[in-house]
């Protein structure tokens, strides 16, 4: 009997064992474009976004109030997404004191802000001020949570003897800040100091803001955080299914059972549809690059999501009767393959040709205006002065006066005519691989520089 409590009470004590976690601290330090912190006074309209400290307490009977929004710090910012976070600390440097002899450092407090604000328009009155309420210690107000002091610990605790003291955040705020589910508390802190607020005197404290023109004086923000589920995943995301919906109807299917069976398009930008596997983004190309190296142009839709509309860019223009496009993605712990994450993905043009005759007629009209006369697949006899004879046929040819321009755009198992000029009579220009807006152009171009 003895025995078996024995193997139960080992049994309890391995399953009670938690799965731990490494721990990593993540140093932030915000300059002025990336941090958001300023500081307001009771009576003034003055805005101080760009002042080089942040001040709270009493100075002169005016009560000064520190303001921060710490929201850029959310979880994938900074740190991996569905981190746990242990706690956030924030240094702050460069401290001066209206009252070096008696500094309630301890007393400090910082409670959430319901109330939007802009760091370069806020002031303490008039027009941009802050509706804070009532001053009384310990008051719920309308615009900040006065019985939340966000602020859990302090060191040192005298910062007269020191140039810097670290505030630590509630366990639970800096969770929720970093989740982003802080709900209507998502607006930023003010830091107050309501005792030296209801005595005389000058009892402020300045702090080293991220507008402070010396690097080392801006305060610096250490996140220490356990790997979460996002961190510990290193395989890149999978591609599930592809649909190109360019055509209508129920799109085209094929390459989720062979990516080397074209789906067929007349549309030189098609767009398809992906599902991926996990949260994630994608990019549309013609390389076989992953996400980064498609660049940001190539942005599909609905990320991060799973799925994910994707439209291939005008730079990116199909003009092979055949070709091949790609998708690199990567997922929200940004995890990404090498190279595509798709492969080579054959699609075919419908109606090439018909659609570069179409974009040649377009180049005529807007190189000759009216007053010409326009053929179709028109056979055209040449002799040139040294008796030398050339025959071929010509998806368009128009004739303007004494002049004639013999258009031919080359697909498939077409050959080119290679036929001369016979200056300044009859020129001609036969063109490939390039695309319908390319055509046009050169068509214009081409008859402005002859007629």
């Amino acid at each position: 009997m003895k025995i078996k409590m024995g193997i139960l009470v080992i049994a309890l004590f391995l399953l009670a064992l938690p799965s731990l976690s490494a721990q990593t601290i993540k140093t932030v330090t915000f300059d002025a474009t990336n941090g958001t912190d300023t500081w307001i006074e009771s009576t003034t309209t003055t805005n101080f976004g760009t002042h080089d400290r942040v001040f709270f307490g009493e100075q002169s009977g005016i009560k000064r109030r520190g303001l921060m929004n710490l929201t850029i710090l959310k979880s994938g910012n900074f740190i991996p997404s569905g981190s746990n976070i242990i706690w956030i600390k924030i240094q702050f440097l460069d401290i001066t004191h209206g009252d070096t002899a008696n500094v309630f450092v301890k007393d400090t407090k910082a409670y959430p802000l319901n109330q939007t604000w802009e760091e370069n328009t806020v002031a303490g009155s008039g027009a941009n001020a802050l509706s804070t309420g009532p001053v009384s210690y310990g008051q719920n107000m309308t615009t900040f949570n006065g019985t939340k002091n966000l602020f859990a610990s302090f060191e040192p605790a005298d910062p007269t003897v020191n140039d810097y003291f670290n505030i630590t955040l509630d366990a639970a705020y800096a969770q929720g800040l970093m989740d982003g589910n802080l709900g209507i508390w998502d607006d930023g802190i003010i830091i107050m100091h309501p005792i030296s607020e209801s005595l005389s005197g000058d009892k402020d404290i300045g702090l080293g803001s991220s507008d402070h023109a010396t690097a080392a004086n801006k305060y610096v923000i250490y996140i220490n955080y356990t790997a979460g589920a996002n961190e510990s995943d290193k395989t890149p995301l999978g591609i599930i299914s592809y649909n190109l919906t360019s055509e209508g109807g129920l799109g085209c299917t094929n390459w989720n059972a062979n990516k080397n069976t074209a789906c067929q398009t007349s549309d030189t930008t098609p767009t398809v549809i992906v599902t991926i596997n996990e949260t994630g983004y994608c990019r549309i190309g013609i390389s076989d690059f992953n996400y980064t190296d498609l660049g940001p142009s190539r942005e599909c839709t609905g990320g991060p999501g799973e799925v994910l509309t994707c439209t291939l860019s005008p730079a990116d223009e199909i003009i092979e009767d055949t070709d091949f496009i790609y998708f690199g993605c990567k997922d929200i712990s940004n995890n990404e393959n090498r190279s595509s994450t798709s492969g080579a993905l054959r699609v075919s043009l419908l109606s090439r040709e018909a659609n570069a005759r179409t974009a040649i007629e377009s180049g005529i009209q807007n190189a000759l205006g009216s007053g010409y006369t326009l053929y179709t697949d028109q056979k055209i006899y040449a002799r040139n002065s040294a008796d030398q004879q050339s025959i071929g046929v010509f998806d368009k040819v128009v004739k303007w006066m004494n002049k004639i321009w013999a258009f031919n755009f080359i697909t498939g198992n077409d050959t080119s005519t290679t036929m001369f000029n016979i200056t300044p009579v009859l020129y001609v220009l036969e063109m490939s691989n390039i695309t319908n807006t390319t055509v046009n152009t050169t068509v214009y171009n081409f008859i402005q520089s002859t007629r």
